[in-house]
Order: structure tokens, then sequence, then C-alpha cells
């Protein structure tokens, strides 16, 4: 995992979302999380060709993306 202090990841996963992938939204830090096992060995690069065209439609726009609120109890 890196730190990204300019790319929205939440409007990442949106894009991604708008491609037909769904992944998980999580925070802190913001980040996104899928599950891949030996079915996806079929589609990992179609994944990995909509995962750039989101990053480069993201980064062109500069757009936010949603996240849902979490909440902990101590």
């Amino acid at each position: 995992a890196a730190h990204h202090t300019t790319l929205d990841i939440f409007a990442v996963a949106d894009a991604l979302a708008t491609r037909g992938w769904y992944v998980d939204r999580q925070q802190p830090p913001p980040s996104i999380h899928l599950t891949v096992n030996a079915v996806h060995a079929r589609t990992y690069r179609e994944f990995l060709s909509d995962l750039d065209a989101a990053v480069d439609e993201i980064t062109a726009r500069a757009t936010k993306g949603t996240a849902g609120a979490y909440g902990t109890v101590d």
C-alpha cells in the first residue's frame, strides 16, 4: 500500500463502479480493498486496464469520491 496525497482513492472506487467493478472503501487511511483468487485469472487484465483508466479519469477531473461512514466503540 502507498499513501498518495493528491489522488482521491474513493473517486477511483466510484470510477471503477461505473465500469462494473466493486471494491470496498476503507479508512483510515483512505483505501480500497478487494479479494483476488484463481477465478479472477481470466479478468485481471481487464481490471488493471479499467483501474488505469479510472486513475487517469480522476486525475484529469480532480473528482471527489464517496465513502461510507464507519465508527468504533471503545
